[in-house]
């Protein structure tokens, strides 16, 4: 009669080597997981304008991030890959967004066809920031990120650019209108977008705003100053509540806080009542009905010759926690203070994690600052 005892022994061999193997292999599962969490999911990535420029499309490249990236944009990679040269942009997704609704995109150079076939381009650029809202509101973002450059380009190439500020500010508002009415049906019942543009030829800038995202322009010397920036479109304000309950539209405004104001709509989409926290913006086809509009105020702004300029465009998400002149001062330090121009993209994305923990603060952020 056989040994069990002994048959055992002699079987625990190959199982304890199995057996370690196993853990061998768990352990390094479990390391490779806590590593890649470690790492950021998209780094910071430095891009050179003009490496791209026969892969894209005649008016320019168009640059934006992914989620929790820092693209910074430069004419020479020998320049440090956390420089911001001709451009950063950053976003990060809110912690209780199931995906990120914004968008921004940065065009360096943006070229009409004049402008291309000439050996003297003026210094040219097309900035934008689109924050979307509502269900499907990163649909219209992403449609307004990949469709508003090439409506801006057709505009200005429809004839000799760029005759005088009044024609330039009306393309702008042609491209918005043109935007709007392509706008897939099935997004914008169920979501909009913000857009804040900003234009550069030459030696002048054209601010093409609607809804609550903002852009400002800042001159860095000595004490930063906001020079210029764009406003809130709110509900609350005169010519917006004007325009819109003459439309038949209603406006719910809190007593203690006007800018929580909202545009009052029953929805037959999504079959309940819904505020819209702003008067102008893109998509929101149920509220175009009442006089929310898409059409942008545009101003223009000259360029003065002067060193440390630049703009800051960002959604809300950014505006709701710092004021624009904190943010000014924050800015220019990280741009222009000797040997801090090499880590600012590096810093960017730190400050916003500093002002906006993700465990506290739940909305999107995208920033874009372009040093003029």
């Amino acid at each position: 009669m056989p040994d069990d005892t002994l048959m055992t022994k002699k079987k625990s061999v190959p199982f304890i080597l199995l057996q370690f193997a196993s853990c061998i292999f768990v352990t390094f599962l479990l390391s490779t997981f806590i590593l890649l969490n470690l790492i950021p999911a998209a780094p910071q990535l430095l891009l050179d304008a003009n490496k791209f420029s026969n892969e894209c499309p005649a008016y320019g490249c168009i640059f934006s991030p992914k989620e929790n990236q820092t693209v910074t944009l430069s004419s020479s990679t020998q320049f440090p890959t956390t420089s911001c040269q001709l451009g950063c942009l950053f976003t990060r997704q809110g912690p209780s967004h199931a995906v990120n609704q914004d968008r921004s995109f940065l065009i360096r150079p943006f070229l009409t066809q004049q402008q291309a076939k000439s050996t003297h381009k003026d210094e040219s650029f097309l900035v934008a920031i689109l924050d979307g809202h509502g269900v499907l509101g990163h649909e219209v973002a992403e449609f307004a990120r990949t469709e508003l450059p090439r409506i801006v380009a057709d505009k200005l190439n429809a004839r000799q650019c760029c005759q005088s500020d009044d024609w330039i500010q009306q393309q702008l508002k042609d491209a918005f209108a043109e935007l709007q009415k392509y706008v897939p049906v099935h997004s914008g019942q169920r979501g909009g977008c913000t857009a804040s543009v900003t234009l550069r030829i030459g030696e002048k800038l054209y601010f093409a705003n609607a809804g609550d995202s903002r852009t400002i322009l800042v001159h860095g010397k000595l004490n930063a100053t906001v020079v210029y920036h764009t406003r809130f479109d709110k509900p609350h304000l005169p010519d917006e509540r004007a325009r819109i309950e003459g439309r038949g539209g209603k406006i719910h405004t809190p007593p203690q806080n006007s800018a929580m104001s909202r545009v009052i709509v029953f929805s037959k989409v999504a079959n309940e009542t819904i505020g819209l926290a702003m008067s102008r913006s893109v998509g929101d086809l149920e509220w175009k009905k009442i006089g929310v509009t898409a059409e942008p105020i545009v101003d223009v702004v000259p360029i003065e010759s002067i060193d440390r300029q630049f703009l800051v465009a960002a959604s809300d998400g950014l505006w709701d926690l710092r004021r624009m002149e904190f943010l000014a001062r924050r800015f220019t330090n990280d741009l222009y203070e000797p040997g801090r121009d090499t880590t600012f993209a590096e810093k960017l994305p730190l400050f916003v994690d500093r002002i906006a923990p993700r465990k506290g603060y739940r909305d999107d952020i995208s920033v874009v600052v372009v040093p003029l």
